[in-house]
């Protein structure tokens, strides 16, 4: 099995052949019974996936899917793991937790490879089945074994009571080589799978490599079939596999065949021409498209054709319509969605829908959605859509799969904030927002988000048709898991571009948390009535608070996200947590008002600036802006420590040079006598009497006398 491979879509199990009608035939009379289904086919014929489609296309497909290996289970511990018991301890006593038996209720129990049970083991489930553990209304079991229990129950190494109880519908897969005239459909569409998986372009098989796969006995079945395919795209150099780039044992067949039709040599028959069909058989397999209606019966298709493309291949389906790869092959040639609407479907109302679908996508024109190239009829008078071909994964996929961390997934919603932001500014609705119809593919190497699937958008101006168009009382449009409350109520008369921000607040919570608002199980599991008071009244936890428990799912999702539990918390904590439940807000007066302002939030969050959903407080808003100018100011606090150093370094340097330079004082005076002394200077002041007392002058000396008195260094020798 492929890992990623979607398990509603199960190209393994394709073919026309007898073989493989007979066998859808067998699984379509076991959907609806509670029976237990005993499998039988060898190794790589597909058994867990037709135990998977049994479960997912019946009605215990919102159960619980528990897939048991029965070959690599330990002995001693099957008490535990069937009915949570500790080791010896009697039934009922000494519960460790729930075993795969409660696990399984209200869903399905897959028992792989159950011929390798011991005698033991074979007593315990045995036990079970009397007990009524299994094969009550609320646990169904299903059986495989690679090889035939007959001779083993004949030679006592079965019980054959046991082997009776789970053989009551009996579900045989034949081997490859008994259906070789599937190989070539089987072939291409496993081709395109393993392309996608391993993200090359989509390569081809040459009529000579179709041949060798067709004459190959395929001992590993489909599983050895697709090994092959995979080294084969991984060998070729260009988009069309040649025998040569085959492993060398088909080489060999393809040759030794060549070899045979020259010599005369009868060569290998062909496979025989499949059956007429079979009109029972064809309900069944359109039972198993889940083509069913329970208002109306369903007509087979014919296959449609439109004057200038070519349908390849089914790639979506949804509740009124399907996406066809195809190729335009005039006016020009290139590769294109075509959207028709599902077969027996075609109803006033689904076609007045279409028609609107076509005319939103005519409106609008984004990056962000896929351009309309052209609508018009099939030749068998049914409304078509060609639009652009959109090769990529869904948003949550692309983002766990690439280990986006916060930022990234953030830029990347913003993405779709602005084309569902563009589709309200052309007055429509999308209704249905969700990952599924948010697909991310690569142009110029970036990752760029394209929301698809318009059909039950709604117009808030014009109409978007001329036909009438409305919800009829009771249906609710849409998906619960990110459905706003207003959009449940069974009116939906008053829903306006608010819808649209809940459910991207779905979105955001999914993408940051790993976790929905509300679990799948927990919302449909409820009655219509429980459902609508859920979303009405019941608030869900914070983003953050679902990534508390450091459980290994709460460790997986933050590697998906490239970071630890408890730092993934942290920042989704407070402003994240915010924006989120802001626009999860069950009055819709208290959300966003706009998606531009959603967006508009989630960029002050990419800049680390105060956002409108959380009023941060003035120490939070000091952080922010140090955060956000965080260069600027170690900028200036560099530069002011410069020159606060620059400045003390001077101030050193100067106290330096005053300390080595000795200050100027006034040569030494000649020594003179008594007699020769200056009279004391008598101060200004009063006299005895009081009058102004006035300081001697000092007597006149001739010039001479002056020039004489000069110093030494002034007069010379």
């Amino acid at each position: 099995m492929i890992p990623g491979a979607s398990p509603s879509s199960f190209p393994e199990l394709l073919g026309e052949s007898a073989a493989m009608r007979s066998v859808h035939a067998q699984i379509g009379r076991a959907l609806d019974v509670h029976l237990p289904v005993f499998i039988e086919g060898e190794t790589g014929t597909g058994k867990d996936l037709a135990a998977r489609l049994i479960h997912d296309r019946g009605p215990r497909g919102s159960g619980s899917f528990v897939h048991l290996n029965c070959l690599a289970m330990d002995e001693s511990l099957l008490d535990a793991v069937l009915f949570g018991h500790a080791r010896r301890a009697p039934s009922g006593a000494n519960r460790r937790g729930s075993g795969v038996l409660t696990a399984a209720r209200f869903g399905t129990l897959f028992l792989d490879e159950v011929g390798e049970l011991s005698s033991v083991a074979q007593c315990k489930l045995l036990r079970a089945v009397d007990g009524g553990e299994v094969g009550r209304p609320e646990v169904r079991i299903i059986a495989a074994t690679s090889s035939s229990l007959e001779p083993a129950v004949e030679a006592g190494r079965f019980r054959r009571d046991l082997y009776y109880r789970l053989r009551v519908l009996t579900l045989r897969l034949p081997p490859l080589r008994e259906r070789p005239e599937d190989i070539p459909l089987l072939a291409q569409r496993l081709l395109e799978t393993v392309c996608r998986r391993l993200a090359v372009p989509s390569h081809h098989l040459s009529d000579e490599a179709l041949a060798a796969l067709g004459a190959a006995p395929w001992p590993g079945n489909v599983r050895q079939l697709i090994h092959e395919l995979e080294r084969a795209v991984v060998v070729s150099e260009g988009l069309e596999i040649e025998v040569d780039h085959l492993s060398p044992e088909l080489q060999s067949l393809q040759a030794d065949r060549s070899t045979r039709g020259v010599s005369g040599q009868p060569a290998e028959p062909t496979a025989s021409p499949s059956k007429p069909s079979d009109p029972v058989v064809d309900a069944l397999l359109r039972r198993l498209a889940c083509l069913s209606e329970p208002r109306g019966t369903i007509l087979p298709r014919t296959a449609a054709s439109i004057a200038g493309y070519r349908l390849i291949e089914k790639i979506a389906e949804g509740g009124m319509g399907e996406v066809w790869r195809a190729e335009q092959r005039e006016p020009v040639r290139r590769e294109v969605a075509i959207k028709l609407i599902r077969p027996g479907l075609e109803t006033p109302a689904v076609v007045a829908r279409f028609e609107a679908e076509r005319q939103a996508l005519a409106l609008m024109d984004h990056p962000a959605i896929p351009r309309m190239l052209a609508a018009g009829s099939t030749d068998q008078g049914q409304p078509y859509l060609a639009m652009e071909y959109v090769r990529g994964v869904a948003v949550d996929q692309h983002c766990d799969q690439a280990r986006l961390g916060l930022r990234a997934r953030i830029e990347l919603f913003r993405q779709v904030c602005a084309g569902v932001q563009h589709a309200h500014q052309k007055a429509i609705l999308h209704r249905d927002l969700k990952p599924s119809n948010v697909l991310v593919t690569l142009v110029d190497g970036q990752a760029q988000a394209k929301i698809v699937d318009f059909g039950v958008a709604k117009a808030l101006a014009q109409p978007l048709t001329e036909k009438t168009l409305q919800t009829e009382v009771g249906q609710v449009v849409g998906t619960v898991e990110f459905m706003s409350p207003e959009q449940a109520d069974l009116t939906q008369q008053d829903v306006d571009t608010r819808t649209d921000v809940y459910s991207l607040g779905a979105m955001l919570y999914q993408l940051v948390s790993g976790f929905l608002p509300f679990s799948s199980a927990e919302l449909r599991r409820t009655s219509q009535e429980e459902l609508r008071k859920c979303m009405r009244d019941v608030e869900p936890a914070p983003p953050s608070a679902r990534l508390v428990a450091a459980t290994e799912e709460v460790v997986a999702i933050a590697r998906r996200r490239s970071s630890e539990p408890g730092l993934l918390r942290r920042e989704i904590g407070r402003d994240l947590d915010a924006i989120v439940m802001q626009a999860l807000e069950k009055d819709r007066t208290r959300r966003y008002g706009s998606v531009a302002e959603l967006s508009a939030d989630l960029r002050r969050w990419l800049e680390h600036q105060p956002v409108t959903a959380r009023r941060p407080r003035g120490g939070s808003r000091l952080s922010r802006y140090l955060h956000r100018q965080r260069t600027g100011i170690a900028a200036s606090a560099g530069a002011v420590l410069l020159l606060l150093q620059v400045g003390f370094s001077a101030h050193l340097a100067l106290q330096q040079l005053l300390d080595r330079t000795p200050a100027a004082r006034p040569p030494p005076a000649a020594a003179s006598t008594p007699s020769e002394e200056a009279p004391p200077v008598r101060r200004p002041g009063r006299a005895r009497d009081g009058s102004q007392a006035r300081a001697p002058r000092a007597p006149l000396q001739p010039r001479e006398g002056i020039e004489a008195g000069r110093s030494p260094v002034a007069a010379g020798p």
